[in-house]
């Protein structure tokens, strides 16, 4: 998917509002991440009956590119910790 497709997910995107998932959510973003605020991320806990996690790494909305390895030992923790896998 490449970004200009994102950008058209995001100007076409109406929300419905369904019933919660009942399964846990884990929303990662950069601790300085100036696109999605920080109360659009906390947003995520209604969407789960389950557990909610918001984990912040250092960086900006593309803190993926620099913490690579953090967050994927983080996504491996949490995921056996839930019994996900």
């Amino acid at each position: 998917m490449s970004l200009r497709a994102d950008f058209t997910l995001l100007e076409t995107y109406a929300y419905k509002h369904e019933k919660p998932l009942d399964c846990p959510i884990f929303v990662f973003s950069g601790s300085e991440d100036s696109i999605v605020s920080h109360k659009d991320l906390v947003e995520w806990r209604t969407q789960t009956s389950e557990e909610f996690l918001l984990q912040l790494f250092p960086g900006d909305h593309f803190f993926l590119h620099d913490m690579r390895s953090l967050f994927f030992q983080t996504l491996w923790v949490l995921l056996l910790e839930t019994k996900v896998i």
